[in-house]
């Protein structure tokens, strides 16, 4: 492969499905909304990147709806040919451009049928690094992690009065972001 110049215009991604809850919090599936399972792996090689940014860690957030306009474009395929219902992000634009690509929070859902499921349904908002703010819609329960001090999401601090304000300000965030998911807007 390297003698052929193969490695000169292939792109390689490695990334997998989402982690699984295994008992934490009295939880055990794919699909909760605590970092254990949410995070996942994504390794791009790309030949294209700048050797300034090689082997480096990025700590812009990616999202799996990414991936098909990153593997579009690679493919040459130009962000306005791309099918309009897509609202991922092209990711290479992250590292082949000096362009904000970063993306500051997003919404997220599981809102799948509950029937025989052992996960309740959710939605949240998430700034990065920030808070995460969670919304267990089947059992009108919420839950605020201060991210930027709490890695673990061990203290929940929805029905603490002294973020009360915070809990407002993030629940009125997710609906905007939800909106704008929900009408086709970019993610």
């Amino acid at each position: 492969i390297v003698n052929a110049g193969l490695m000169d215009n292939t792109m390689i991604i490695f990334t997998s499905s989402t982690g699984m809850s295994m008992g934490e919090r009295g939880l055990a599936e794919k699909a909760t909304p605590y970092e254990e399972a949410m995070k996942t792996p994504l390794i791009i090689y790309d030949p294209r990147m700048p050797e300034s940014k090689k082997g480096t860690i990025m700590t812009e957030v990616t999202l799996n709806i990414d991936l098909a306009p990153t593997i579009a474009s690679a493919a040459g395929i130009k962000a306005e040919d791309m099918p309009e219902q897509w609202q991922g992000k092209d990711i290479t634009q992250a590292y082949l451009t000096d362009n904000d690509w970063g993306r500051d929070d997003f919404y997220f859902e599981f809102l799948a049928g509950n029937d025989g499921a052992s996960q309740p349904t959710f939605e949240g908002f998430n700034i990065p690094h920030k808070w995460k703010y969670i919304n267990w819609d089947q059992y009108d329960y919420e839950q605020l992690f201060d991210l930027s001090s709490d890695l673990d999401e061990a203290y929940d601090l929805a029905r603490n009065p002294d973020y009360e304000q915070k809990l407002v300000e993030l629940r009125e965030d997710m609906a905007r972001a939800k909106s704008r998911m929900r009408s086709g807007g970019k993610v």
